[in-house]
């Protein structure tokens, strides 16, 4: 299973390389030399890359669910998504939507340590199945974007009505 799983979304690499280059500001820390490194290396600025490990999923175009979907359960006992997650692993989540070919139609960009620290992932949610013996749990786009857990996306129009729509019935 895992291999199918990765080579249907391994097809969009390099949309997703693109986007995350498009967003790189997320990725990177950009600060004033140090005074002795300016005056003997030439040097006034330093680029550095953050320690930055990036999750990367893709919902194919059957999905009409706009939200961010994590396993919870497999049945092997194996540690899953959400265990990885809770543990601490990873920074960056790009999560999209593709059309089925090579590109993402719609996505977003999850600040993982953000996510953690909204407590979203402590929740409890209802365990989907997911037909294939795992299960997964479901956090609403709204939820992420209330707790700042959004660093960049492109949604469709009638992704960012539905949310705004969402949004009115909270408040």
């Amino acid at each position: 299973m895992y291999s199918i799983l990765r080579e249907q979304s391994d097809r969009y690499l390099k949309h997703m390389e693109a986007i995350l280059k498009d967003h790189a500001r997320h990725l990177i820390n950009i600060d004033l030399a140090p005074d002795n490194i300016d005056r003997t290396q030439a040097t006034d600025m330093t680029v550095n890359v953050k320690g930055t490990s990036i999750a990367l999923r893709v919902r194919e175009p059957s999905c009409k669910f706009r939200d961010f979907t994590v396993r919870s359960t497999v049945k092997s006992g194996n540690k899953t998504e959400l265990d990885k997650l809770k543990e601490g692993y990873g920074d960056i989540y790009l999560y999209g939507w593709g059309d089925g070919k090579d590109r993402l139609l719609e996505y977003i960009i999850l600040d993982i340590h953000q996510l953690r620290r909204s407590g979203l992932l402590d929740r409890t949610y209802i365990e989907r199945p997911n037909g294939d013996g795992s299960k997964f749990i479901a956090i609403d786009l709204l939820d992420l974007q209330q707790t700042n857990c959004i660093l960049e996306y492109e949604l469709s129009q009638k992704t960012k009505y539905e949310l705004n729509k969402k949004y009115m019935e909270v408040v």
